[in-house]
């Protein structure tokens, strides 16, 4: 058996239980940080894929910069290629007017840094770091417990001066909830022997 006493990860580990009362990310307005530029990978074959030649796309890897949930998608769970569908956006070739928008809100966010010429040379290392302002758009359905459960994704970005101001649109969402099972006990039994 593991020894947790010694382990500097458990010691410290904030205490969390099940009871659904854990704060969770909603939709809205949040600060990214670019944590990895992909422009490979593996598809669901296990067969690897040029994200710019095949896809015409670069899958950019966020995490929250500010606030509550800074830091959400650096921790363990989040690690690795295969949890990106939970906090990537993609710079496509296809539109090229999103594409401008994007990049146009990344040198904004970034004082200094052109994003369309780093994006142009392909020198992916330059976005790791940058932050930017976005909307989250939201989905929510219900988990087997009858708690909901969010899925976010980027739905505009948004310049520092309108995210300061508060002129972004609000976030859409998804609502796939279903009712939760009733587990209460209250009900009148009639059948009952010893009553």
């Amino acid at each position: 058996m593991p020894k947790i006493i010694d382990n500097p990860e458990y010691q410290n580990a904030e205490e969390a239980s099940g009871g659904g009362n854990f704060s969770q990310m909603l939709p809205g307005l949040y600060k990214l940080r670019i944590m990895a530029i992909r422009t490979e990978g593996t598809d669901f074959n296990g067969k690897k894929v040029d994200y710019v030649a095949d896809k015409q796309y670069v899958k950019l890897v966020y995490d929250v910069a500010e606030g509550e949930f800074a830091g959400k998608y650096s921790d363990e769970y989040w690690a690795g290629e295969d949890k990106d569908y939970g906090h990537c956006d993609y710079l496509s070739l296809k539109n090229f007017g999103f594409l401008k928008h994007k990049l146009s809100v990344i040198s904004a966010c970034n004082p200094g840094f052109d994003a369309e010429v780093v994006f142009d040379a392909d020198n992916w290392a330059q976005f790791i770091g940058r932050e930017f302002w976005a909307v989250l758009d939201g989905e929510v359905d219900t988990n087997d417990k009858g708690y909901d459960r969010w899925k976010l994704s980027v739905g505009d970005y948004v310049k520092p001066e309108d995210a300061e101001a508060g002129k972004h649109r609000e976030p859409k969402i998804t609502d796939n909830r279903t009712a939760a099972p009733e587990t209460s006990t209250n009900e009148v039994y009639d059948d009952i022997p010893f009553m």
